[in-house]
């Protein structure tokens, strides 16, 4: 998956000024992004990267503006981006040159022959491809600092420490495997995302969790009838209900903790796996023992249905699920469970922390 420098150099020789710079070139970009986004600066006035900024980025030295990311997580943003890459097609690249720049972003995102009839029949849908590259450029990381720490090896089985953006091994994958990506959930496997504007006083999913974004990148990409798909998930594996909710505006039915509901797209498979229950209120309960037991139980279930794609797994209990752990607490959690049952670890598991913080955590 290429990040933001190579997507940028990928394009760069199709602009029609070859003399612009490569601040003025980058900037006009990713301005479809800025545009949609409205992002802004300190004067409140639309992004626009310098000279030194710009150079880190194409060299690799910083990674992606926190403000880029951050606006890929608006609804419906992906339309108004290609609203806008319409235009930037239009007064930047050469016309002439479109089909080239078509075979070279063809080859840099690995897509199928059949893809490529389906994509590149005008600028709408050029438009579209460039608003998907750029998206899946900026979830990469762009500095080049990045060194995946391995603490088990044993055959072609491995667990490895990573850090970045867990959704870009699941919607933005582009490899020719699927990743298996977990994402934590309650036990009544909630999928309505509670917005401010609609005053809930009890608020069902936040958005800001691992569950909320998820559920909101899922609408983003047109993965739908969650409820029914996580249903028939839970009943193909011949799971029932343990227990009824104790909130008045959830689902009725709780399922044991470390129940997983397996729902596949076309790029990934996720696993969403119950590790919280709500109380009345609808605030998560969870603690260090219910984590234990629900990585476990992934890599139980990894190991019997993983199919030998790589699991994906991000910190848990560390957030709004009120475990209360830090980022090394559940780290070693995690890591001692799965030490402690390497016999079913198959394949590749990756241990995902957040961007930027695992320098302060001991491995």
């Amino acid at each position: 998956m290429a990040c933001l420098a190579v997507l940028f150099k990928t394009v760069k020789p199709f602009h029609k000024n070859p003399n612009a710079s490569d601040e003025d070139m980058f900037n006009d970009f990713i301005s479809p992004l800025v545009d949609a986004g409205n992002i802004k600066n300190k004067n409140k006035e639309p992004l626009w990267l310098n000279k030194g900024r710009v150079s880190e980025l194409l060299n690799q030295k910083k990674d992606v503006p926190k403000a880029l990311r951050d606006a890929l997580t608006i609804i419906g943003i992906d339309e108004n981006i290609e609203s806008y890459f319409k235009d930037y097609i239009d007064d930047f690249l050469e016309e002439a040159k479109i089909p080239a720049l078509q075979d070279a972003l063809f080859n840099l995102s690995h897509k199928t022959d059949s893809n490529r009839d389906i994509l590149y029949k005008d600028r709408d849908m050029l438009a579209k491809l460039l608003t998907q590259e750029l998206r899946a450029a900026i979830s990469e990381n762009n500095k080049n600092d990045e060194s995946p720490s391995i603490i088990w090896k044993r055959g072609k089985n491995r667990i490895t420490v990573i850090e970045g953006d867990l959704f870009k091994f699941g919607f933005d994958n582009r490899g020719k495997d699927k990743n298996i990506v977990v994402i934590p959930v309650n036990t009544s496997f909630e999928t309505h995302v509670t917005r401010k504007f609609e005053g809930e006083p009890k608020p069902i999913v936040s958005a800001t969790s691992i569950h909320g974004q998820w559920l909101t990148r899922a609408e983003q990409s047109g993965l739908t009838n969650l409820d029914k798909r996580i249903q028939q998930s839970l009943d193909i594996d011949g799971i029932k209900p343990s227990s009824t909710s104790k909130s008045d505006n959830t689902k009725t039915q709780c399922y044991p903790i470390g129940t997983i509901a397996v729902i596949e797209d076309k790029n990934c498979i996720y696993y969403l796996t119950a590790i919280s229950q709500f109380n009345q209120n609808n605030n998560a309960q969870s603690s260090a023992e219910d984590i234990g037991n629900s990585v476990k139980a992934l890599i139980e279930y990894h190991n019997t249905h993983g199919q030998g794609y790589s699991l994906y797994l991000p910190l848990l209990g560390t957030g709004l699920s009120r475990a209360g752990l830090s980022y090394q607490e559940s780290y070693d959690i995690i890591k001692e469970t799965l030490l402690s049952n390497i016999q079913l670890i198959q394949g590749f598991i990756f241990i995902v922390f957040p961007r930027d913080e695992l320098a302060e955590i001991i491995l």
